[in-house]
């Protein structure tokens, strides 16, 4: 009768070694899969900013600076992350974005002056 409890038991031992590895490669692989999306998510969401950037930039007279897509994508990736992690709640996106403007005009002058020194 013990012998048949040692069988029991070791098959249950080799029963969760054996998932604890395909448990653990499927939680690695969706974790790298979700981070695929944001990365994704954020670059779709920077290159659509700076387009309307583009566009709005166009409509003005005078020289105006064109920020180049990577000064876009940090701001995107982290307000895609945040949102998603949900500690970004929809009502501080457009605190979020005031702020990000008002960092892209600092950037804007900072550039206007450098081109045209004083």
């Amino acid at each position: 009768m013990e012998s048949g409890w040692f069988v029991v038991i070791g098959a249950m031992v080799g029963a969760i070694v054996g998932a604890v590895p395909t448990v653990v490669i499927g939680w690695l692989k969706n974790r790298a899969e979700k981070e695929t999306q944001l990365r994704q998510m954020a670059l779709e969401l920077a290159l659509a900013d700076r387009k309307n950037h583009c566009e709005i930039n166009s409509r003005k007279r005078g020289q105006v600076a064109y920020f180049p897509p990577t000064a876009f994508i940090a701001s995107a990736y982290v307000s895609v992350r945040e949102f998603m992690s949900g500690k970004l709640r929809p009502e501080d996106i457009e605190d979020k974005y005031a702020r990000i403007a008002e960092t892209v005009s600092a950037n804007g002058s900072a550039i206007r002056d450098h081109i045209n020194p004083k």
